[in-house]
């Protein structure tokens, strides 16, 4: 008699045979076309099969186990269908019922961790959810559908293979994500840097037209790339739809928990000078030695000067004063200005209260440690490049789930996996005794309580530790 592992390899070897000896038996040379797509049918079919038996060989082996006959009635076999990356599986197994109870289950179901009634398996929804990530559920339902089955697909083909919209949209509101990072040791250095700036997204179905989403980018140094391109060292990026406090205490405990605080001596921070982001400064005090210092960013400074007059030459002269701090020459400057153009006063009155009111944050751009702030184009990459690069309307529901996964992906995170480890029927605890676990709890409590239990540990070993599989 077979083990699981030599019957699974004795069915793909038997199907690889068959697949040979059938081209054999064609008289003419085929296509290259023809003889890939038979291969890949003979191989997708062999695993899928290999599957099934894989499933029915597990449930068989419970079914006639000592604990299953002393604990569970059998109800008979029921089938279920399943989407996996082969293709759709087909399958039956056991349905058990406890002895003194009425909570049954399907104990294949149970051990693989497969949700109940769900059609497409784990692999597929994490790879839907990290397209989605960086696509349009469209777009994310078309790139999952293109792994599924065939290797090549015309475009019949990729059209029966795309995941609905309303499907990805679905698995994406279905289940939460694990948003908490390993711990990693701490690293040194005596400055970081933090850009913060906001975006507005359109919302559909809401009280409100938009919502505000803030986001941030820490990191502790630029360095170059290439001779026009520089990259931010150590970079991680924050997003919340919720407050301005919300966001400080995310990258509060990040810090925390990845640098030595001790080491800490100058926090930058820089964006347009809303007040939700200078009144951040006492958040990152982490020590009474720890300076921190806010500089307007460049561009918001440049685009209130522009703003204020459309003369190249005037503009010039506006950020010369600027520049070396002639604030009362700024001043008269744009008097002169608003004398020659009153219809523009509301405009021209705005933009020079809004540089006199971050005059003292634009001088600190002059710090020998600032480094200048990019956060235009995190924003544009990180929040608009996927949320209103295009006409798109979202509940706050939906923006709740998909800034998660947008900020994860950004970050370098693993989504696949992160997705896998929010399940916990899908990573498993090594080293479960499940026979000892039986002995224990069938010596102390009733059969109906210890399934739970059971079903507990079950859920959380390994395959391979199952002593009576």
């Amino acid at each position: 008699m077979y083990s699981l592992p030599q019957y699974v390899g004795k069915l793909i070897k038997d199907y690889l045979i068959t697949n040979l000896n059938s081209l054999n038996r064609v008289p003419e040379v085929w296509h290259y076309v023809d003889i890939f797509c038979h291969h890949d049918d003979t191989v997708r079919h062999a695993h899928l099969d290999a599957l099934r038996m894989a499933f029915e060989h597990i449930d068989k082996d419970f079914k006639h186990s000592k604990e299953r006959k002393a604990l569970y009635y059998t109800k008979g076999r029921r089938p279920r269908m399943l989407l996996t990356l082969w293709g759709e599986l087909r399958f039956e197994r056991e349905y058990y019922v406890p002895k003194s109870g009425k909570d049954g289950f399907f104990y294949v179901d149970r051990i693989l961790g497969l949700p109940a009634r769900d059609y497409y398996d784990p692999l597929i929804k994490a790879t839907l959810i990290e397209a989605s990530a960086k696509e349009s559920y469209s777009r994310a339902g078309e790139l999952a559908g293109a792994l599924i089955g065939k290797r090549f697909k015309f475009v019949h083909e990729q059209r029966l293979a795309r995941i609905s919209r309303q499907t990805v949209r679905n698995i994406i509101l279905s289940r939460e994500l694990i948003l908490e990072d390993e711990p990693r040791k701490p690293r040194k250095t005596d400055i970081l840097y933090i850009q913060m700036d906001e975006k507005f997204i359109s919302l559909q179905r809401e009280d409100k037209k938009h919502h505000e989403v803030k986001a941030a980018v820490l990191y502790t140094d630029i360095l170059p790339v290439s001779m026009r391109r520089r990259q931010l060292h150590n970079r991680r990026v924050f997003t919340t739809t919720g407050s301005a406090g919300a966001l400080k205490d995310d990258i509060s405990d990040y810090i925390a928990e990845n640098y030595d605080t001790e080491h800490i001596e100058t926090v930058f921070i820089s964006g347009d000078g809303a007040s939700w982001i200078k009144s951040s400064r006492d958040a990152y005090r982490f020590t009474p030695d720890v300076t921190t210092h806010f500089a307007l960013d460049r561009f918001h400074m440049q685009q209130a000067v522009n703003h204020i007059t459309p003369e190249p030459n005037i503009r010039e002269v506006l950020t010369y004063y600027i520049r070396e701090d002639a604030k009362e020459a700024f001043n008269q400057t744009c008097e002169a200005i608003l004398d020659d153009n009153p219809h523009r006063e509301d405009v021209i009155e705005e933009k020079q209260a809004y540089i006199n009111r971050n005059w003292s944050a634009i001088q600190k751009q002059k710090h020998g440690r600032f480094k200048g702030c990019s956060v235009e184009g995190h924003i544009s990459h990180i929040l608009a490049a996927v949320f209103s690069s295009r006409p798109k309307g979202y509940t706050r529901r939906m923006l709740n789930h998909l800034l998660p996964l947008r900020t994860l992906y950004v970050n370098g995170d693993d989504i696949k996996k992160r997705y896998l480890q929010s399940h916990t029927d899908y990573f498993f605890r090594e080293n479960i005794d499940v026979e000892t676990a039986y002995l224990c709890h069938s010596k102390t409590v009733s059969s109906k309580s210890w399934h739970r239990e059971m079903m507990k540990e079950l859920n959380q070993c390994r395959f391979e530790d199952l002593r009576f599989l």
